[in-house]
């Protein structure tokens, strides 16, 4: 699909070629300007995300679009120096700066997971064998458990004085399993939030979009 469009030249070419004066150009760009506007919304920003460059204290033009926070802005007003809002001086032209167009790739598969929270919290992503910025590291069970199932191929076999599963004869209090671990560097996760469960809590509310029901998690800082 084709999705870059130069109006001009396309204004220019659907005129007859008598029609292609100054004003008739001038006056037929005025009237696609908007149209214009939401395709370089939609297909740069929404779709593909185009990175806005972030928002700092200096004046901006009609139709500037900027990054704060996540979200990407677009100006209303000439020469506006106001901070991004959700007021009229500011619109939201998308509440993710990531495109769509990544985002639906986005997995809990260790890899994939990884490089999603780098983009998102901004650190650096490096291929294997290399060390993310953000990394999971993953943990196996030490000791199985004795399984009772319906059917012999889902209950653990039991010899005399043997057993091919670990057995308890009390109930244990374990320390909670984490089937992973979400490794941030402490610099990054003390801008996350004022207390450490907040900064937690942060990486989660991104995290659990595409981590598997049944799979836990710890978040850490390093």
């Amino acid at each position: 699909m084709i999705t870059s469009v130069n109006y001009i030249n396309l204004i220019k070419a659907l005129l007859v070629p008598d029609k292609r004066t100054p004003n008739n150009i001038a006056w037929n760009t005025a009237l696609v300007d908007r149209v214009d506007n939401e395709h370089i919304n939609i297909f740069n920003y929404y779709k593909a995300g185009q990175i806005a460059p972030f928002w700092s204290a200096t004046t901006y033009n009609i139709d500037d679009r900027v990054r704060y926070g996540k979200t990407i802005f677009q100006n209303t007003i000439s020469g506006n120096t106001i901070q991004p809002t959700f007021d009229n001086t500011w619109v939201v032209i998308s509440d993710n700066f990531i495109g769509v167009d990544n985002r639906v790739l986005f997995t809990g598969e260790k890899l994939t997971l990884e490089f999603a929270l780098n983009q998102w919290f901004d650190t650096q992503f490096k291929q294997p064998p290399l060390v993310s910025d953000i990394y999971i590291s993953t943990n196996s069970i030490s000791d199985s458990t004795f399984i009772v199932g319906n059917i012999d191929d889902e209950t653990s076999l039991v010899g005399n004085n043997t057993s091919l599963e670990f057995i308890t004869d009390s109930y244990i209090n374990a320390a909670t399993f984490y089937n992973m671990i979400i490794w941030v560097p402490n610099i990054k996760l003390s801008t996350l939030g004022t207390t450490l469960a907040d900064q937690q809590n942060t990486v989660r509310v991104f995290g659990d979009k595409y981590v598997n029901a049944g799979i836990t998690y710890a978040v850490s800082g390093y």
